[in-house]
């Protein structure tokens, strides 16, 4: 997939959309579009889930820990 996300980037992302955290916020989070999120879930065929988590930014080392991931 040519994106602009690591395959583990993707389903970091995948794995917090599942967990309820909505598009709208991810996509700030990382910086990008909310379709470009949207459309990469799409591919992966993710499905969302339960909300109340604690904010996304607590999460940010863990994201661009992942290989192949920079920093913003």
């Amino acid at each position: 997939m040519n994106s602009f996300f690591t395959r583990d980037q993707w389903q970091w992302l995948a794995d917090r959309y599942r967990e309820g955290y909505p598009i709208q916020e991810l996509s700030a989070f990382l910086g990008v579009h909310r379709e470009t999120v949207r459309r990469g879930l799409i591919r992966q065929g993710v499905r969302t889930g339960p909300g109340g988590l604690p904010p996304l930014n607590d999460r940010k080392q863990e994201f661009y820990g992942l290989e192949g991931g920079g920093t913003p």
